[in-house]
């Protein structure tokens, strides 16, 4: 149960590290043009 748990966790923070990497590229991506 805790793994299950531990596990849905951690896809979360990654799934929400790569939507702010994406969005720090769009933001660069921005201010570049």
């Amino acid at each position: 149960m805790v793994d299950q748990l531990m596990g849905f966790l951690i896809r979360c923070t990654i799934s929400n590290e790569i939507s702010v990497q994406n969005e720090n590229r769009r933001i660069s991506t921005a201010f570049r043009l």
